[in-house]
């Protein structure tokens, strides 16, 4: 992660609409790359409370510490996915022969 997250924890209160879309989308990523908040906390140089915090909706980081956090967790998300969608994915070749067995 950036050093650029470190000074998170000075940062001005966000909108309380801000604080929600963060909050969702922080909850999801942190959700779909099983990180803890201890975890997240360490990652993000700031303290596990802090992270509860912004996990509950009480407050935000600035605007560009919430982008390069999101950003992190897209990257992490796509790196565990990535290996799934190869798998998952056939070819329309592939597809059309099996649909055609199934029909059969």
């Amino acid at each position: 992660m950036d050093r650029q997250v470190a000074y998170v924890d000075k940062a001005r209160t966000a909108p309380v609409e801000d604080r929600e879309v963060f909050r969702n989308l922080l909850t999801e990523g942190l959700e779909l790359t099983g990180m803890s908040l201890r975890e997240a906390a360490r990652e993000f140089k700031t303290a596990p409370g802090t992270i509860s915090r912004w996990v509950n909706g009480h407050s935000a980081p600035a605007l560009v510490a919430r982008i390069a956090i999101l950003k992190y967790l897209r990257s992490r998300v796509n790196r565990i996915a990535r290996p799934l969608r190869k798998r998952s994915y056939r070819s329309s070749a592939e597809q059309k022969e099996r649909l055609s067995r199934a029909g059969n």
